[in-house]
């Protein structure tokens, strides 16, 4: 059987969406490499997320999302699992479609609640009414996805084979 994915997909939504999990999931359908775009910047920058937030700040942490994106259009088509804010940048849509169908994880905020717990390793996620406001105020980039899939419900095997079905299978 021939790859169904062959231009790659990008993962979007906020943390705690499943991103991560979902890539996984389908790299094995699609026979793609996955990766997590948190991972390449840490790998990049020598440093941890935390870390480059502390010593230098949301705006570098986000021009090195910028830069790490640019450098992975060489690696696709892959599977990207992208950080909550990356649809923050205007410069940065383009680069992830570049990379492959862009795919919102939507997932409402009671759900990513539980999912989120305290927080620990993400720098954004302390103040909760913050949190919520950052989370209403990134609702209408993440609707400008290629395709908006329900991540609320499913297994991470079963959103991936949503996304599938509906990227793929279905124009079929």
């Amino acid at each position: 059987m021939s790859n169904p994915c062959k231009d790659g997909i990008v993962l979007i939504g906020f943390m705690g969406a499943g991103k991560s999990t979902v890539a996984v999931e389908l790299g094995h359908s699609c026979h793609l490499p996955v990766l997590d775009l948190d991972r390449e910047i840490e790998h990049f920058s020598g440093r941890s997320i935390p870390e480059i937030f502390a010593d230098s700040g949301e705006e570098a942490f986000r021009r090195s999302e910028t830069e790490v994106l640019r450098r992975l259009l060489d690696q696709a088509p892959l599977i990207l699992a992208t950080g909550g804010g990356v649809i923050g940048r205007s410069e940065n849509w383009p680069l992830l479609r570049q990379l492959g169908r862009v795919v919102y994880l939507r997932v409402s905020w009671e759900t990513l609640l539980v999912r989120i717990g305290a927080g620990e390793g993400r720098p954004l996620a302390g103040d909760r009414e913050c949190l919520q406001a950052l989370f209403e105020q990134r609702l209408p980039l993440y609707e400008k996805a290629d395709l908006v899939i329900d991540g609320e419900g499913g297994s991470p095997v079963s959103v991936a084979r949503d996304i599938l079905r509906t990227l793929y299978w279905e124009k079929a």
